[in-house]
């Protein structure tokens, strides 16, 4: 049997490998939450998130973007489809829009949110079962910026204790309503969510159905205290 760490991908392997992958969500569901824009239509309702607006990649100069989101001057694009900050970019300005134009694809759909200086990204593992939900600690997320993108850098599970207490709280509460509109889905086993955090809120990025960059962190810690892995939680 084979438990991948990216099941969306099951289907590029061999049919060896295809026929024993266990731990699969139907690919229905697993293509709308890899759709970034979709699944911020789907949770808008739900969860706060930051204001945003889609624009084709052929539609992208810096008067579009401020033409629809005027109180910022700063934005940050995101492909429909993008992992570990692949397809994540920063823009100030025209110049920056003009060195990213070739690596954007003309006829995709991109997300155009404002960029809100001195946030913190945080992630939060789920595990979710047909009657229960188990959540993790959260962990903050180290972004780089290189090159207009932002790289996830890794993740650091100390520095959350430095997050007051009521935006702690939120991200538990949102995870939580997140987490239970997964379950009513029919989605098993373990996801992830992303967020973006200010001193005052916490807002809905993504969410990632698969094992996360972070798990083995939570691995060392439950092995310390013999506990079941993430890998046999999620086979459960």
């Amino acid at each position: 049997q084979f438990l991948l760490y990216y099941p969306m991908e099951v289907t590029l392997y061999d049919t060896c490998i295809l026929e024993h992958a266990i731990c699969i969500n139907p690919s229905s569901l697993t293509d709308m939450l890899e759709n970034k824009i979709y699944t911020k239509l789907w949770l808008s309702d739900s969860v706060p998130m930051l204001p945003f607006s889609s624009f084709m990649g052929a539609e992208l100069n810096y008067d579009n973007l401020y033409g629809i989101l005027k109180n910022s001057n700063q934005f940050v694009i995101q492909g429909t489809f993008s992992c570990g900050g692949s397809a994540t970019w920063l823009v100030s300005c025209e110049e920056d829009i003009k060195a990213i134009i070739p690596f954007l694809l003309q006829y995709n759909m991109y997300s155009i949110t404002p960029y809100i200086k001195n946030n913190v990204s945080v992630n939060i593992h789920l595990i979710i079962y047909e009657k229960e939900i188990l959540f993790f600690p959260p962990s903050v997320q180290i972004i780089n910026i290189e090159h207009h993108n932002l790289c996830y850098g890794g993740a650091d599970y100390i520095m959350t204790r430095q997050l007051p207490e009521h935006i702690t709280d939120k991200i538990k509460e949102y995870a939580n309503i997140i987490g239970l509109k997964l379950q009513a889905l029919q989605y098993r086993g373990i996801c992830g969510i992303d967020f973006l955090t200010t001193a005052c809120e916490v807002y809905f990025m993504e969410v990632n159905a698969r094992f996360q960059s972070s798990s083995f962190l939570l691995n060392e810690a439950l092995m310390e205290y013999h506990l079941p892995s993430l890998q046999e939680l999620n086979m459960e």
